[in-house]
């Protein structure tokens, strides 16, 4: 096979107690190649290539996120909110068994930070952002470590603020 469908073993990620660990899954079939002339290249241009999904198609990235409780020998899902979400910033939160991350929609309007209990198996969201008619940016989030509270950049407003 192509090296891009080899399949290859997954990247998890243990609690510090490690009653628990994550693991993302992401599936690229069927996106396309996007080709791209790098005009500036020296001596010539050379062709550019790498998969990209165009707007509007289906065959886009999909990625999972899959939580474990190691006690139960569970593989529980994180249920999605939106088609062809992406997750970011996944991480172990304080308490034992909650898993925080930053999910966003395909159009990137929207985010949410969530906290998912694996023990549980339910999910919340702490805040949301989004706009509807723009891309909406944002900065990484930033733990305190001493107090496990959560620095957040916003333009909700119109200003930026902490």
């Amino acid at each position: 096979p192509a090296a891009a469908d080899r399949k290859t073993r997954p990247n998890v990620t243990w609690a510090a107690d490690s009653k628990a660990f994550f693991v993302q899954r992401t599936d690229g079939r069927g996106v396309k190649d996007l080709f791209l002339v790098d005009s500036i290249a020296n001596p010539r241009p050379t062709l550019e290539q790498y998969k990209y999904p165009m707007p509007g198609e289906e065959a886009v990235r999909k990625t999972e996120l899959y939580s474990c409780d190691v006690a139960k020998k569970s593989l529980t899902r994180v249920p999605p909110k939106w088609k062809d979400e992406r997750y970011t910033d996944v991480r172990w939160g304080k308490p034992s068994g909650e898993l925080r991350f930053i999910r966003r929609d395909r159009l990137q309007r929207n985010l949410e930070v969530c906290s998912f209990d694996v023990f549980k198996g339910t999910c919340n969201c702490l805040f949301g952002e989004g706009f509807e008619a723009a891309f909406l940016d944002f900065q990484p989030a930033r733990y305190l470590d001493e107090t496990d509270d959560l620095l957040w950049w916003s333009e909700r407003s119109g200003w930026g603020n902490f």
